[in-house]
């Protein structure tokens, strides 16, 4: 599989190698990641065990993955003290109401 740019939305595509190819295309897949944005699925025993991604990318989820969890922390010390229950039955709500949403829209 050639790593390249899709030619429909220009952004990089995911390829996928097996792990003796891409042990051999190892530099070429780096270099895609650093000058193009590409990523790469690696699989070992026809599953899917590694992905080599540009570090800007890794470093978003990263800090993204930080601030979820800032965000769970502050609900649970603000609601330490509601029922279980009740806060079941808030989610419950909540979703129920944000994927209503989801449908009404255009």
């Amino acid at each position: 599989m050639r790593i390249s740019e899709s030619r429909a939305d220009r952004k990089p595509e995911t390829a996928t190698f097996d792990a003796r190819e891409a042990r051999r295309r190892f530099t070429e897949i780096l270099d895609a990641a650093e000058t193009k944005g590409g990523a790469c699925i690696i699989r070992r025993a026809g599953h899917e065990v590694a992905a080599v991604v540009p570090v800007e990318r890794f470093r978003q989820w990263e800090h993204q993955r930080q601030e979820l969890f800032g965000l769970i922390d502050r609900v649970r010390r603000r609601t330490k003290r509601v029922p279980e229950k009740l806060l079941q039955a808030a989610i419950k709500d909540a979703v129920k109401e944000v994927r209503s949403r989801r449908r009404k829209r255009p």
